[in-house]
């Protein structure tokens, strides 16, 4: 289903933004065994594609498929889990070089800890959340209970390292591999300046000279999920979504199962190769 609202869906922005958020906060299927937490999800990040990131991050935060994801499930008091910590500041949010501790990460861990799933759907779990106060990015947090992390995922989204890091991921996915720095700093400016909603955000990028310059123009690489579903979609007619899913997997990039956290990359020389550009030819 969530390939064939790709193809056929007439909100194509809507559904290239699911796609960027599913890939940007990565889980994997088998962390789970459950379709319908990756479906749920899913949905959620159609929902909020184009509105403010803070959103998102929530949203992602209590998904269970990152709760198992990243092993926030294992996440209890006085056994403190960092997984989920300090991915969501490398990955989601401020960037590896963003300016976090290993002390942030530890704290942030405690705030974390209780968020968990129960019935399919996120559970605060009381017994098992460290009430004691914390300090993460140089602020006190109260040991107030869930609303710690939600205040911690707020101090994350409009962090000024969050602004660059996801205006670099943009640009990479929209303009070219290597972001303008220009662009990049248009970018964050008017994330910070609106809260970091993705609409005004895109608008910058969209509606910036880099993006119109004839060198950018079609020289990305696409990725075998952006080659196939261009392909059904030229085509223009009922497609038989088994033939779609065949080359997914003979290209390597099936959905909802990559192991690794940073998602598939966006990088063209990381799609070329001898064999890779063989079985596009044959698809």
């Amino acid at each position: 289903q969530v390939m064939y609202r790709m193809i056929k869906s007439r909100k194509q922005l809507r559904e290239v933004m699911t796609w960027f958020w599913e890939n940007h906060f990565n889980t994997s299927f088998g962390s789970h065994d459950n379709v319908q937490f990756e479906f749920n999800e899913n949905n959620q990040f159609r929902q909020l594609a184009l509105g403010r990131f803070e959103d998102l991050l929530l949203a992602s935060a209590k998904s269970p498929a990152m709760i198992y994801y990243l092993n926030n499930a294992e996440n209890v008091k006085g056994a403190a889990n960092e997984n989920y910590a300090r991915e969501i500041m490398e990955l989601h949010s401020m960037g590896v070089d963003g300016g976090y501790t290993d002390s942030d990460v530890a704290e942030l861990s405690k705030i974390f800890t209780g968020w968990h799933e129960q019935n399919g759907a996120f559970f605060f779990n009381d017994n098992e959340h460290d009430y004691a106060d914390k300090v993460f990015l140089g602020q006190n947090i109260a040991g107030v209970g869930v609303e710690e992390g939600e205040q911690a995922i707020g101090m994350l989204a409009s962090h000024p390292s969050t602004a660059s890091y996801l205006c670099g991921k943009l640009i990479t996915f929209f303009v070219k591999d290597e972001p303008d720095s220009g662009l990049q700093g248009q970018c964050a400016a008017s994330y910070l300046n609106s809260d970091g909603n993705m609409t005004t955000v895109l608008q910058t990028i969209f509606q910036s000279g880099t993006f119109a310059l004839e060198q950018v123009t079609r020289r990305k690489v696409k990725t075998p999920l952006e080659l196939v579903i261009g392909v059904a979609r030229s085509f223009g007619r009922t497609i038989d979504m088994s033939e779609i899913d065949r080359p997914m997997q003979t290209l390597n990039m099936r959905l909802f199962v990559y192991p690794v956290p940073t998602g598939y990359s966006e990088y063209g020389a990381d799609w070329l190769n001898t064999n890779a550009l063989l079985q596009r030819v044959k698809f």
